[in-house]
């Protein structure tokens, strides 16, 4: 593939992910909540119409009047990842963010075969990590859509 071939891929994929509606619920976890800072439990429509579950953990004291700057938190190969709740407590606005078939995502959809390494690794259109890379833009799709988030101000790590 030339990449003129892989910018088309990927302008393709994209433009297909911003044609699903994000759908985006929150719903409170008091339970993953704490004294300092606030967690939803979020749940977004990804590429091709898999659903999606995050943690969406802001602080309970925000600078007053002021948008928070966000971060999108992915989990590595093995699929958990604990909330980074100090970065919230610093005062940012954080989605920690389960890919397709990781974590809290395990309950909308898992893997029919295979591993993530292997699952269509032949064939581009299906391939496991084009779709998590699309997860990861619509985590960002959703931080962006918050009313208390900076949109210019957003970070992604895992």
């Amino acid at each position: 593939m030339s990449p003129a071939d892989l910018h088309v891929f990927w302008r393709r994929t994209t433009e297909t992910l911003q044609q699903t509606p994000l759908r985006a619920t929150r719903t409170d976890a008091a339970a993953q909540s704490g004294r300092e800072y606030g967690t939803s439990l979020v749940q977004i429509d990804s590429f091709e119409g898999k659903r999606l579950r995050a943690w969406y953990t802001v602080p309970k004291d925000p600078v007053p009047g002021g948008r928070l700057p966000a971060v999108l938190v992915v989990p590595g190969y093995g699929g958990d990842k604990p909330i980074p709740t100090h970065l919230a407590i610093s005062g940012f606005a954080v989605l920690t963010l389960y890919p397709r078939g990781q974590g809290e995502s395990c309950q909308e959809w898992t893997l029919e075969h295979s591993t993530k390494l292997t699952y269509q690794v032949t064939d581009k259109e299906r391939i496991y990590y084009r779709d998590a890379y699309m997860d990861c833009v619509r985590g960002l799709d959703f931080l962006a859509s918050c009313p208390d988030v900076d949109s210019t101000r957003l970070d992604i790590r895992s």
